[in-house]
């Protein structure tokens, strides 16, 4: 009769296990972290498409056209200066002026 004894086996599964828990652990903190920081950016960096469908808008003072909405939510809410925003306007008050795109 032969009686097996393995206790570094046994260390070996506990190390197993605590190294599975420390890298889980690892991986919800930075998570967690990913996750704040990604909310208090917002949207920021915003991917847009590249479709060219023109929008003209306006911030109340000056008159701007954007390649599409997409881009101008994205300025709105990553670069505006301010908390000036820009709202959709009728393509009529754009015009012709090349030296107003976004």
């Amino acid at each position: 009769m032969c009686l097996e004894f393995e206790p570094f086996s046994t260390f070996q599964k506990s190390a197993e296990m605590n190294s599975y828990s420390v890298f889980l652990l690892l991986v919800i903190t930075l998570a967690a972290v990913t996750l704040q920081l990604s909310s208090a950016e917002g949207n920021c960096p915003m991917p847009c498409p590249h479709i060219m469908d023109p929008v003209c808008s306006t911030d109340g003072a000056q008159i701007r056209r954007f390649s599409n909405r997409c881009l101008m939510q994205a300025y709105n809410e990553c670069e505006s200066e301010n908390g000036k925003t820009y709202q959709e306007v009728d393509a009529a008050h754009c015009g012709d002026d090349d030296d107003n795109w976004i």
